[in-house]
C-alpha cells in the first residue's frame, strides 16, 4: 500500500494500481486496496466510471463499514441521482465522525435535490450556530445555490469568502470556473477571469477537466469579442493535451488566424498537417497563414503548402470548390507577378474556370496575360489587379 501511494505521488497510475493489487494478493479482503484502485481511475474522468464504480462497490462488499467508499459514491451521484446519493450518504453517516463536516454534507443534499433556498437557509443556520467551527464549504454551498437562483453578485461574494477560508483539499477546479464565469458578469471583475481559470487548471489533475476549463475560457472570450484571448485559450487546450486531435488543432489554429497571430496559426496547422497529411485543412490554413506573413509573395513561403493543398483538394473539386479557387488564384498571382511565368499563371486561371466558368476575375486576368504573351516587345508582367492573378480570391 505504501508503494502504491508513492507511485500515486509520482503520478504513475499504472504502478500505483499494480501495487494496490499486490496488496490484495496478501489480503484479498483488504477494502482499502480496492478503494485506492477506484480512486486512481476516478482521477481519469467519467470515461472510467465502470471501473471506479465497480471497485468502490467491491470495497464496500469486502467491508460494509468502509465509510470512504460510501463517501465517494455519495459524491459521484450527487449531481447525477439525488436518491442514490442520499442512500450512500446515509450509509456514510452511520460510520462517519459527527461534526461540522458531516453537517455540511447533509446540508448539501438540499442543493442536490433542487432546494436552493433551503440550502442557503440551512447553511446560514449552521454558520451562525457553529461560528468559527463551521465548515468553510458552507460558503461554497451558498455560492452555488445563489448562482442557481440567478444571483451572481451573492454567488461571487460567497465564493470569495469560501476561497479565503477553505483548506486546499476542500477546493476543486470547477469552483474557480464557477467564480470566473460569475465574475465575468461584472465589468470591474472581468480582469479576474484569466486568473480564476488558470487556478482551475492548476487545481485539477484530470486532463479532461483541465482541457474543458480552457475551452470554457475560449468560449467566454469569444462571446465577449476578445479574439486575442479566445485564441490564447484555444492554444492552451492544445498545449495541455499531449496528443491533440484534429478538432482542437483546427479550432486553435483558426482562432489564431482570426486574431492575426499568423505565425502561431501556421505552427498549429503545421502540427495538423503532420498528423493528418491527407486532409486539406492543415495545408490550406498553413498556406493562408504564410500568404499573409509573406504578403509580397517574394519569398514564396506559402507556395509549398498551397501546392500540397491543391493536390489533396482536387480529389473532390465539388466539395473544395471555393478553397481551390483561392489556391488557384494564389498560384496564378505568384507565377504571374513573381516568377513572370505567364503560361503557368494562365494554367491556374484555367483551373479556376474549370470549377467556376463564370469567374469574371479569372477571365479578365487570363486575357491580360494572353495579351502580355502576345506582345513580344513586352517584358513586364501585367499590372496587379484586384482579381485572381494578383491575390487569391476570397481572401478579402
Amino acid at each position: 500500500m505504501n508503494m502504491g501511494d508513492a507511485y500515486r505521488k509520482k503520478q504513475d497510475g499504472g504502478g500505483a494500481v499494480s501495487s494496490y493489487q499486490n496488496a490484495l494478493t496478501v489480503d484479498p479482503k483488504y477494502a482499502a486496496a480496492k478503494y485506492k484502485v477506484a480512486k486512481i481511475y476516478l482521477t481519469q474522468g467519467n470515461d472510467q466510471k465502470d471501473i471506479f464504480l465497480k471497485n468502490f462497490e467491491e470495497a464496500i462488499a469486502l467491508d460494509p463499514n468502509y465509510s470512504p467508499a460510501y463517501y465517494d459514491l455519495y459524491a459521484y451521484y450527487f449531481a447525477r441521482d439525488v436518491n442514490k446519493s442520499t442512500q450512500y450518504f446515509n450509509k456514510y453517516k452511520e460510520n462517519a465522525d459527527k461534526g461540522p463536516a458531516l453537517d455540511y454534507e447533509e446540508a448539501s443534499l438540499l442543493f442536490a435535490g433542487g432546494d436552493f433556498k433551503g440550502a442557503i437557509a440551512k447553511a446560514d443556520q449552521l454558520l451562525v450556530s457553529q461560528g468559527e467551527n463551521a465548515d468553510a464549504r458552507l460558503y461554497r454551498l451558498k455560492g452555488y445555490s445563489h448562482e442557481k437562483l440567478g444571483d451572481s453578485l451573492n454567488a461571487v461574494k460567497d465564493m470569495e469568502t469560501f476561497f479565503a477560508k477553505a483548506r486546499p483539499d476542500q477546493i476543486v477546479g470547477d469552483n474557480y470556473v464557477m467564480l470566473a464565469m460569475n465574475s465575468a458578469k461584472f465589468p470591474e471583475r472581468q480582469e479576474r477571469v484569466d486568473h480564476y481559470l488558470n487556478r482551475a487548471i492548476d487545481n485539477d489533475t484530470s486532463l479532461v477537466n483541465r482541457m474543458d476549463y480552457a475551452k470554457k475560457g475560449a468560449d467566454f472570450f469569444k462571446k465577449a469579442g476578445n479574439q486575442q484571448k479566445a485564441a490564447e485559450w484555444m492554444t492552451r487546450v492544445v498545449q495541455l493535451n499531449p496528443n491533440p486531435g484534429k478538432v482542437d488543432l483546427y479550432n486553435a489554429g483558426f482562432e489564431n488566424f482570426k486574431a492575426a497571430n499568423y505565425q502561431r496559426a501556421d505552427s498549429i496547422f503545421g502540427l495538423y498537417k503532420t498528423k493528418y497529411p491527407d486532409e486539406v485543412y492543415g495545408h490550406y490554413w498553413s498556406f493562408r497563414s504564410r500568404s499573409v506573413i509573406d504578403s509580397t509573395m517574394e519569398a514564396g513561403l506559402a507556395v509549398p503548402d498551397c501546392q500540397r493543398f491543391i493536390e489533396v483538394a482536387e480529389s473532390d473539386k465539388v466539395k473544395n470548390k471555393n478553397t481551390l479557387i483561392t489556391a488557384y488564384g494564389y498560384m496564378a498571382g505568384y507565377n504571374a507577378n513573381v516568377k513572370k511565368d505567364f503560361p503557368a499563371a494562365i494554367g491556374y486561371l484555367d483551373k479556376i474556370l474549370e470549377v467556376d466558368p463564370a469567374n469574371a476575375d479569372a477571365t479578365k486576368n487570363k486575357e491580360i496575360l494572353q495579351k502580355a504573351i502576345g506582345n513580344k516587345g513586352s517584358a513586364t508582367a501585367p499590372a496587379k489587379q484586384g482579381g485572381s492573378a494578383a491575390r487569391p480570391a476570397g481572401t478579402r
